[in-house]
């Protein structure tokens, strides 16, 4: 929303957080537990924030107050519906707001409710403190809160047994799951499990986390495989929407080593991941489709109350209806803000991108003029015998030039194809020859013939789209297709057919593998 405050600036909204849940203490009924929901924030406000709230508020009816009487607080109870806004004035910077939202409801089956953090300043641009509201880690404690059949908690999970490992593994796994899964490994040199304690308690509401000893860490290792395992003391982030399928890359690890290098503490780490966290609550759901914020209710309220005015002309139907046109004004405004905001934002991390590159375009330059002044290119490269270790093959012989997805070195390592060695030369020749030409626009005619290799389109990628997960790969958020492919063979035998699907990064100027060394299906049989 942006509003002139007292400043007599206009103010700018961010939303911090917002968190979302079913209440879920077994033994009260649902609209008990919503009671007891409301209760929590009302306490809330009375201790923590010195609010003096009137008799109204405690049973559970509509109230307001403004700034002359205590802070901001306005709370509407309208239906099964109970929401709450309440605005505090930061104490040191000045024009800035803190508002917090809490929303309510009760079915006759399920008990539910909501909470965001919403910051409003005048001063854009200028850094602030994150946080979750405190209300969310009294609802987790009682009445309790889940979402998506899981308990939502401060508190690290060990996993110490079979029956635990899988509650990790089917959790990992769940489709419905929206917060990540961070999971802490056991090592002899350090006490990581306090290390998890904490970071539980910090990400409380954001995120699940779980503690491996030892010997489960090798069983799950055997579960989702040795790329996606945790172990010596690591740290493994598993994004919403795990699939083996997915890159490595998109469910982060942090080994010690890198933590120690690229980090003062692990304390400095875990505030890194929770600030990663409160962006993907705000991008990953929002609260006014999960579930009404106070506008909403106040405006469903509104609404009623004037559908059952007796008088259609009369001054409550007059004032009822320039609140419903402000409330429509605010929501104008506050969506143009945050289009507005997310537009700078989102400038502002291409500016960083285009430098970093511009610095990376640098540095190669500076690597191909020394290439020349030493007369001669790096040593000869090697290639293995088998297509086991392809990925790391990859990795270490071309960084810069090439990337080979995960998804294409699963499918390498299972391939029967009888010539590994032609596919390490046609992919040295893709690294070298063809990027070498790509970035200096030299014609691609011929570059493979020596190796009885040709190069061609993939095909139409409209038609194609029918096997998007096959020739479509996620790349900077988008789906790239497989531009182009290396063949040898034309059957569908895969112990002699060659096929190496690929596009050409033009930002990095490098080339993507996205599939090899089989052919890709390009029909419905």
């Amino acid at each position: 929303m942006a509003f002139s405050n007292n400043t007599g600036r206009q103010a700018h909204s961010r939303t911090v957080v917002q968190i979302t849940g079913e209440f879920c203490t077994a033994d009260l009924s649902p609209l008990e537990r919503a009671a007891n929901a409301r209760e929590v924030v009302l306490s809330w406000l009375a201790e923590k924030q010195q609010v003096r709230l009137p008799e109204a508020a405690f049973r559970g009816e509509s109230f307001e107050l403004d700034a002359s009487e205590s802070f901001p607080v306005s709370a509407v109870h309208f239906d099964d519906y109970w929401a709450l806004q309440f605005d505090k004035f930061d104490p040191e910077v000045p024009g800035r707001i803190w508002r917090t939202e809490a929303t309510v409801a009760s079915t006759s089956d399920a008990a539910f409710g909501g909470a965001r953090l919403t910051l409003l300043d005048s001063q854009a641009g200028i850094d602030y403190v994150r946080s979750v509201p405190s209300i969310v880690g009294r609802w987790i404690r009682s009445p309790g809160l889940r979402d998506y059949g899981v308990q939502l908690s401060g508190r690290c999970a060990p996993i110490r047994n079979d029956s635990e490992l899988q509650t990790l593994y089917d959790l990992v796994l769940d489709h419905r799951r929206t917060r990540p899964v961070v999971v802490f490994s056991e090592t002899r040199h350090l006490d990581a499990w306090s290390e998890a304690t904490r970071a539980a308690a910090r990400f409380a509401g954001l995120a699940h986390v779980f503690f491996m000893h030892e010997r489960m860490a090798r069983e799950f290792a055997a579960q989702v495989g040795e790329e996606f395992s945790v172990r010596a003391g690591a740290i493994r982030t598993f994004s919403p929407g795990f699939s083996f399928a997915d890159e490595v890359t998109a469910h982060p690890l942090a080994t010690r080593e890198w933590l120690f290098h690229r980090f003062q503490s692990i304390e400095q780490f875990i505030e890194g991941m929770f600030h990663s966290m409160l962006t993907l609550s705000v991008r990953n759901a929002s609260l006014d489709q999960e579930f009404p914020t106070f506008r909403a209710v106040r405006q469903a309220s509104l609404s009623f109350r004037l559908r059952h005015l007796a008088a259609p002309a009369s001054n409550e139907r007059e004032g009822i209806l320039e609140k419903q046109n402000e409330e429509l004004r605010g929501q104008i405004r506050e969506k143009i803000d945050e289009y507005n905001y997310a537009d700078s934002e989102v400038k502002a991390a291409q500016s960083e991108r285009d430098q970093y590159r511009s610095q990376v375009m640098a540095m190669r330059t500076l690597v191909q003029r020394l290439e020349l002044q030493l007369g001669s290119r790096e040593a000869p490269v090697s290639f293995p015998s088998s297509l086991e270790g392809l990925d790391e093959w990859v990795s270490k012989e071309y960084p810069g030039r090439m990337v080979l997805l995960n998804r294409a070195a699963r499918v390498a390592k299972k391939s029967p194809f009888t010539d590994p060695e032609l596919v390490y030369r046609s992919l040295d020749r893709l690294a070298r020859e063809y990027v070498d030409a790509r970035r200096s626009g030299k014609p691609l005619d011929g570059l493979f013939d020596d190796l009885g290799v040709g190069l061609e389109r993939t095909g139409d990628p409209n038609r194609l789209s029918h096997w998007k997960e096959k020739y479509f790969v996620p790349h900077r958020g988008a789906n790239q297709f497989l531009e182009w492919h290396l063949k040898k063979g034309t059957d569908h035998n895969e112990s002699n057919t060659l096929r190496i699907y690929f596009f050409y990064d033009e930002d990095d100027e490098q080339v993507i593998v996205g599939h090899l060394p089989s052919h890709l299906t390009n029909s419905r049989s």
